[in-house]
């Protein structure tokens, strides 16, 4: 099986406290039984020991607050290139819709337009005795 994530003192109450759970007769594929979100919550998360917990937090500390600054220059540079590729791909979409909405309108007019000459010439043919009643 693998590794189940650490909660921490934080998080302890999830995995004790009574309304974090809930029960229920039929499990998501319809099968009867007694079933509990405890059982999945137990199966995925474990809390961690203070000790093994303060250790880590002390290691990774200095480490996350290093690679904070780095990534936090690279995240800032990334959102500005993203939002201005969004705006870029919002501008091509919305040109793209125009075009289609101008094309939609040319094919209706066409289609109108011949509509109008049938029903001229049925009309024409109609006055000259050419089409049964």
């Amino acid at each position: 099986m693998k590794s189940k994530v650490k909660l921490d003192s934080r998080f302890s109450s999830v995995l004790t406290d009574d309304k974090f759970y809930e029960k229920y007769t039929m499990d998501p594929r319809g099968r009867k039984g007694n079933y509990s979100t405890k059982e999945d919550l137990l199966r995925f998360y474990r809390m961690s020991s203070d000790e093994e917990s303060s250790d880590e937090e002390k290691a990774s500390s200095t480490d996350e607050e290093e690679s904070m600054e780095e990534g936090e220059k690279v995240d800032a540079e990334s959102q500005g290139k993203q939002k201005k590729n969004n705006k870029k791909d919002s501008k091509k979409n919305i040109q793209r819709e125009k075009d289609d909405l101008k094309e939609k309108e040319v094919r209706r007019d066409k289609r109108e337009s011949i509509d109008e000459e049938e029903g001229q010439k049925r009309i024409s043919l109609f006055h000259k005795g050419f089409v049964n009643h």
